[in-house]
């Protein structure tokens, strides 16, 4: 009787430990668009590209493409731009910015939108989170990013 207690009760804990314990689960924020300070902020999509800087000295193996969507619905004329957004990887490592002469950033007119693409490079563990802090540093909204496809 004991034994059968002991094995019933392994088949319970086992699944239940396996499933605790698989990788990260990150709830995909990606095409949901947040505000801070009048700004509207999308990031449309995320991707793997193969889009690289010709005169790059070392090889970057993966390099992440975001997409934006920004209007500003304010009254006043608002900057912003790639270096305004950081992304985190699953260990808490910040991307750096890849400089890829296509990185957007410009002045939001008062109305107006702005598309535009940010890349960073990707030296470890995949991206998970994408944060925008405002330059004045009194606000940030973030997104969690759950999988990053490859795209040419």
């Amino acid at each position: 009787m004991k034994r059968i207690c002991t094995i019933i009760l392994v088949c319970i804990l086992v699944p239940i430990l396996l499933i605790g314990c698989s990788g990260r689960e990150s709830k995909d924020e990606i095409g949901e668009a947040k505000e801070v300070n009048k700004l509207k902020i999308n990031p449309e999509k995320v991707i793997y590209t193969d889009k690289r800087n010709s005169t790059d000295d070392k090889k970057v193996k993966k390099v992440v493409e975001i997409t934006f969507d920004v209007k500003n619905e304010g009254g006043t004329e608002l900057g912003i731009g790639a270096g305004d957004f950081s992304v985190f990887d699953a260990e808490g490592n910040n991307l750096e910015l890849y400089g890829y002469p296509d990185n957007f950033g410009d002045v939001v007119s008062p109305g107006k939108e702005l598309k535009g693409k940010a890349y960073y490079k990707v030296e470890g563990k995949e991206p998970c989170k994408l944060v925008f802090e405002n330059p004045d540093g009194n606000k940030k909204i973030e997104w969690g990013i759950a999988e990053v496809k490859y795209e040419k």
